[in-house]
């Protein structure tokens, strides 16, 4: 099901209602503390949009028929194209940082949250958009389905920093491989830079430098921890980080090599059991 919760928080803050605006805070409190958890753990709290110019161009992109028809569509032919876990899809305005995408698997049902204030506008927009959306449920599938045989489809509270730890970066690569070849075959006229979240010319510089990237990921790959997660797989993690052995790993890097590397096992298995497959 689809939930946009970027409209009636939009209507909130144009009214600069503070109790309402607390109200809407505590009815979604579950969800937004588990978001602050997995979003923003460095920061104090998780902060929604409160810029009126931003959030009235958003609501308006987000609330009409014809935008949440498209983002419907998206979610059936995922479900289709093999990600048939039944999710929630929840559009939220963030302070616009972080990644466009949150998974919250082992709710009940399962959440994919979209910062939709990430997405940007136009038609470029919407496709980042609805390749979040396919992606996101993509993840979903193979964190929570019955049949997954991944090592983090179990029934324990989601933490990916608490989880990363002790699976390798090799299971995350991956499942984001997977989701990013499923979230492309939902939008094929996607370009494959909008769908891995990088500008054309970041996504030209990745496929001159793959063959050396793959070699530094070979490194990481069986290794668990946060170090590897955030070198490869979070967007705007410290520079200290991301300069570990020669070199700068380019933000992008990790989502665009995991779709590189798991193109034969998807021809192989199609995407269903792509997506619940052992890594």
């Amino acid at each position: 099901m689809l939930h946009d919760l970027v409209s009636p928080w939009a209507a909130l803050v144009e009214t600069a209602d503070s109790s309402a605006m607390h109200a809407f805070t505590q009815r979604h409190a579950d969800l937004l503390n588990a978001l602050h958890r997995q979003h923003a753990p460095d920061r104090p709290t998780l902060d929604l949009a409160t810029d009126r110019s931003l959030l009235g161009p958003l609501a308006a992109r987000t609330a009409g028929r014809t935008a949440q028809l498209r983002i419907t569509g998206v979610m059936e032919r995922a479900a289709t194209a093999g990600a048939d876990i039944g999710c929630d899809v929840v559009l939220l305005a963030g302070d616009a940082r972080g990644d466009l995408l949150e998974v919250i698997p082992h709710i009940n049902p399962p959440t994919v949250v979209v910062f939709a204030e990430l997405a940007g506008g136009g038609a470029d927009g919407m496709l980042r958009l609805h390749t979040a959306v396919a992606r996101g449920i993509a993840l979903a599938t193979r964190w929570r389905s019955a049949d997954s045989s991944s090592v983090l489809a179990t029934g324990a509270v989601w933490d990916r920093w608490t989880r990363a730890r002790d699976v390798p970066l090799s299971e995350w690569i991956y499942s984001e491989g997977v989701a990013t070849h499923l979230a492309l075959t939902v939008e094929p006229q996607a370009p494959p830079h909008l769908a891995l979240g990088v500008s054309r010319g970041a996504y030209a510089l990745l496929r001159q430098q793959e063959r050396a990237l793959r070699a530094r990921l070979a490194a990481d790959l069986d290794r668990c921890g946060l170090g590897p997660m955030l070198r490869w797989l979070v967007r705007g993690a410290d520079s200290q980080v991301r300069n570990a052995g020669v070199g700068r790993i380019p933000d992008g890097a990790g989502r665009y090599l995991a779709w590189r590397m798991t193109v034969e096992r998807v021809q192989r298995l199609g995407l269903r059991d792509a997506l619940r497959r052992a890594s």
